[in-house]
């Protein structure tokens, strides 16, 4: 009788080719014990066959067991069911079966436990009201390949799925040994309706060393193809405790079972307690599937602590439904890293790289927030979009916020793969992406527009923020020639700024990218989209420091480091900090340089209380990637530069041209405007900081109001714009020239200083002799008279100066008095116009009046003779002295020529002066005799006692001057070999004072002994 009990219980199934299969069939919902462990049959004291005596049953069993049910369906146990120790056993509940544990007292262990074994197989069982529902615990052995849910083989069949709710822990995997385990095709946290939410206070744990454990499937779609949707629970709905090298694939975790729906867990996955090298979605070979992971309380994702490093999350869906196209937001981030070196999107690798892609939108906070942690990637992912990349479901905060150092936003710049590592990053809530962190890098995204580029779907605010203080951030190319197209940041379509360096923000680097434009670089997709007031594509606030935006003229590539910034709706650039650098961009044109796409203003260069000091505009001029130095600043709707600030450098730009500084791309006010307060400026300041400015729908630099002066303007070409090429006045309303005033007492802008007023060009083969002259300047000033050439002269009559010929240092008497001879080598037109600008004490003058340039000949007397300069450029000049007043600072002094002086040159009279030191003679200059020159001074008395340079300047000649070396004594001046004469004693004097002086008197002129000193 034994033996045929044991037939119809315990029925073993050979197969050929396969192994044997004992089954035992459970019959009663009873939790009796099996009476006898030994006899190979379960039974229990009233001959049925109970789950409890199933499980002790199989564990003595040598073969594969499956245990399925008969007319089961509720089985509420008084104690916790055996461990199941035996591996190769096969639970099946056929869909109906519910084990409940609401009998047990709480914290006793699981419902079921699997417990050091293997290949087991758990389906179609209801599992509820226990401290654990399913536990794999390798405790001294190994717990290996077990399956809580669908095998691959049982796609399509529901039955098998598990429904794991009202539990402390809906599955937990635990132990070092506990290992390449799947839980798939389970509702965890839900009812098998996949809407009604019966929460486990965690879904799934893995925990304790458990490692390369499967939670999902590697393919299929859907609860019945083997994801698990994990939804509904109180904490989280996978946590993750020291856990490593697991793979998370193929889940609905937060949703309910279409996805559409919010059925949250606390949070969607949670890593921490140093759990590493775990894969949430697609690994690197390409194995997997998304997981959807929204609508869940607090974060999608947490990697909760920096021991929880070098994860991966790639390919999952992360705050929209299933679909990809609405919003199902997690209720705070999307995913949160407290961790070190995870990746977070794709490797570029050209293995799976698009199916890597995370599609992380729609999230109450952050789509991502990287903590205080370093070497993360960021690559490759949709952030704030659409999983077609057309339309925003923006995470309300911030696409991605970085508060750690070194981690990377976008490609490597490898040249490998890059454009697949790009992020788009748009349509968020507040900004695309927030740093406060040291020395990150954004490179190669698209950060406010569409996945295309090419249409704008804007961040609300900024397109990227870097807070306060922190420094050697990098958005853009690094300018290594690896790829440094690759790496250029697409950043428009933004509410308010493109970038924002935010207060005392230092040492960061913005280069090689387009801000304000489409990805083509031909059209505009503005930034300030929404704000229009104080905004701009960069924008860097009061005390940011030493920032760089363009090159960083390290010599290499730095042509690709220069940004496009155009087409937004505020400025180009505003800058309110101090010493930072604008170098290579082209600000207001197209890529190519050649046509319009205007900023409203190209830099605003603000102080407003907090900065605007000390920064450079263009080159530094030291030789080194001067000409990739130059900005470009042309077409931009009102100002070309706007400044009200302190000792900034304007250098080595083109403003209101094209690229190739020849063609009309005029900015639609002034190329640059100065406005109060404007001090200690600079624009231009040698020729190889020299600044194009032309074509400008007003005057091609202004400077107005109080608080306007020392702004140097020199060396520059300056031309053909609508107003006057320097126009200083009161107010901006203001327009014209501002007339010489007496002794230049008057103040404004750039002390409103005197031009000089010029008489005659001319030019000959070779050189152009200029002369004019400064009346009722300021006295015993040094003035800086800079000369130009214009094709013609401003319709105004005072001029521009597109050409610069040279500069001439000329000082003023004690009446402010001054003669201007100046000669350059060079050819000059006939009929082109000249005019010159004084600088002194730091301000520079408007444009003088234009003077014709007429044409000379090098004739003497109408007859070609020897050039008359031979006879001025001698070496044997020598000085005579007379009327010497030192200690009243007063003398009087021929310089005597071994020849006759020139007196008739080509184009009219030969015109001497002389400069001693500092100090120029009188306007008065007499040729007496045919040898000699008649100068007077007025010279400090600090000037005793002291050598001294004199210079003899000409009118016609190149170089237009001599120099002699002079002493000046007590009793006059002298020179090496001079001839000096008796003190007092000199040509003009009467017959009677000249006797007196010790000379001779013959035929009205008085001769004076002469001694050699």
């Amino acid at each position: 009788m034994k033996k045929v009990i044991r037939f119809f219980l315990l029925i073993c199934i050979c197969f050929l080719g396969t192994s044997c299969a004992t089954s035992i069939v459970v019959d009663s919902a009873g939790d009796q014990p099996d009476i006898d462990i030994t006899d190979g049959v379960c039974k229990t004291a009233n001959s049925k066959c109970t789950f409890r005596a199933a499980i002790m049953e199989a564990n003595v069993l040598d073969d594969v067991s499956k245990i399925t049910f008969k007319n089961v369906t509720v089985i509420n146990p008084a104690s916790p069911f055996p461990n199941l120790s035996a591996s190769n056993t096969h639970i099946d509940g056929g869909g109906v079966v519910i084990l409940d544990g609401s009998l047990l007292t709480d914290g006793v262990p699981s419902g079921l436990m699997i417990q050091d074994s293997s290949y087991n197989i758990i389906q179609g069982i209801k599992i509820r009201n226990f401290w654990y529902g399913i536990t794999i615990n390798s405790f001294q052995g190994n717990a290996r390949y077990n399956t809580v849910g669908l095998l691959d083989s049982d796609q399509g069949d529901g039955s098998k799925a598990n429904t794991i709710i009202l539990n402390m822990v809906g599955v937990k995997i635990t132990g070092q040994n506990a290992s390449d385990n799947s839980i798939a095709g389970n509702y965890i946290g839900l009812k098998s309706n996949g809407l009604t939410q019966r929460p486990n206070e965690i879904g799934v744990s893995i925990s304790d060393g458990a490692h390369d454990n499967l939670i999902g499937c590697l393919s299929g779609n859907g609860v019945t193809e083997g994801w698990n949707l994990i939804s509904g629970n109180d904490d989280s709905g996978i946590y993750l405790s020291e856990a490593h090298h697991n793979h998370i694939s193929g889940n609905i975790i937060g949703t309910n079972i279409s996805g559409t729906a919010a059925k949250q867990n606390f949070d969607g996955i949670t890593l921490r307690n140093g759990s590493q090298n775990n894969i949430i979605g697609i690994s690197t070979a390409g194995t997997g599937i998304q997981n959807l992971i929204s609508g869940n309380e607090r974060f999608g994702i947490d990697i909760f602590d920096q021991n929880s490093d070098h994860n991966i999350i790639a390919g999952n869906i992360i705050g929209a439904d299933l679909s990809g196209s609405g919003p199902l937001g997690n209720g705070w981030a999307g995913i949160v890293v407290q961790g070190d070196f995870t990746r977070i999107g794709t490797n570029g690798d050209g293995v799976s790289d698009s199916r890597e892609m995370n599609l992380i939108s729609g999230n109450g906070t952050s789509g991502i927030n990287i903590g205080d942690n370093s070497d993360n990637v960021i690559a490759g992912n949709i952030v704030g979009l659409d999983i077609t990349g057309s339309f925003a479901i923006g995470n309300s905060h911030a696409g991605i916020l970085i508060n750690g150092s070194e981690n990377l936003i976008g490609t490597n710049g490898d040249g490998s793969h890059d454009s697949a590592e790009r992020n788009v990053v748009s349509g968020n809530g507040y900004v695309g992406i927030g740093i406060a962190g040291r020395f990150n890098t954004i490179a190669g995204n698209y950060i406010g527009t569409d996945i295309t580029g090419s249409v704008g779907i804007g961040n609300l605010e900024d397109g990227i923020i870097i807070e306060n203080w922190w420094d050697g951030n990098l958005i853009g190319t690094d300018g290594d020639g690896n790829a440094d197209a690759a790496e250029s940041n697409l950043i428009s379509g933004n509410g308010r700024h493109g970038i924002w360096l935010t207060f005392e923000a230092f040492e960061n680097i913005v280069a090689g990218n387009i801000i304000g434009a489409d990805i083509s670089g031909t059209a505009a997709i503005p930034n300030c989209s929404v704000v229009s007031g104080d905004c701009a594509g960069v924008y860097l606030s009061g005390n940011s420091l030493r920032n760089v935006v363009g090159t960083n003229s390290d010599g290499s590539n730095d042509a690709m480091e220069g940004n496009l910034i155009s087409g937004n709706s505020g400025s180009g650039i505003t800058l309110r900090g101090y010493t930072n650098f604008i170098a290579g961009n082209k600000i207001g044109t197209d890529i190519s340089g050649t046509a319009a796409i205007p900023n409203r203003t190209g830099i605003e260069l603000n102080a407003d209380g907090a900065g605007g000091a000390t920064n450079r505009i263009g080159t530094n001029g030291d030789g080194t990637s001067d000409f990739a130095e130059r900005n470009l600043i042309s077409g931009n709707l009102s100002d070309g530069i706007w400044i009200r600030g302190n000792e900034n450098l304007i250098a080595g730009n083109y403003i209101g041209t094209d690229i190739s500084g020849t063609s009309n791309l005029g900015n639609g006010r002034y190329g640059i405007v100065f406005e109060d307060p404007s001090t200690g400026n600079e624009i231009g300041g040698s020729t190889e900081k020299a600044n194009l400015i032309a074509f400008n729908g007003r005057s091609g630099i202004k400077v107005f109001g109080e608080n306007t002066n020392q702004n140097l303007i020199t060396f520059n070409s300056i031309h053909t714009n609508d107003d006057l090429g320097i126009n200083l006045a009161a107010q901006d309303g203001l327009y014209g020239v501002t007339p010489n005033d007496q002794g230049d007492i008057d103040s404004g802008p750039n002390d409103l200083l005197n031009f000089p007023i010029l008489s005659k060009a001319t030019s000959v083969t070779g050189y152009i002799a200029i002369s004019g002259e400064m009346g009722n300047f300021l006295p015993f000033t040094s003035y800086l008279i800079q000369f130009f050439d214009n094709d013609v002269c401003d319709p105004s009559g005072y001029g521009e100066g597109k050409t610069y010929l040279g500069s001439e240092q000329v000082f003023s008497d004690m009446y402010g008095n001054a003669l201007i001879s100046a000669s350059f080598s060079g050819f000059v037109p006939a009929g082109h116009s000249i005019t010159a600008t004084s600088t002194a004490y730091g301000n520079t003058s408007e444009f003088s009046p234009c003077v014709e340039v007429t044409a000379g000949e090098n004739t003497f007397n109408g007859e070609i003779e020897e050039n008359p300069c031979d006879r001025f450029h001698r070496e044997d000049m020598e000085i005579v002295t007379f009327d010497s007043r030192p200690e009243s600072g007063a003398f009087s002094l021929y310089v005597k020529n071994p020849e006759p002086y020139p007196t008739e040159g080509p184009t009219g009279t030969w015109e001497y002066k002389a400069v001693l030191g500092e100090f120029p003679s009188s306007l008065t200059s007499i040729l007496d005799f045919d040898d000699r020159i008649y100068f007077d001074f007025a010279i400090p008395e600090n000037y005793l006692n002291t050598q001294q340079t004199l210079k003899v300047f000409s009118n016609y000649c190149f170089p237009p001057f001599y120099t002699i070396n002079v002493s000046i004594l007590t009793n006059g001046p002298t020179s090496p070999g001079a001839v000096a004469t008796p003190e007092g004693c000199h040509t003009g004097l009467a017959e009677r004072d000249c006797i007196a002086k010790g000379g001779t008197y013959n035929e009205g002129v008085c001769s004076c002994p002469r001694t050699s000193p």
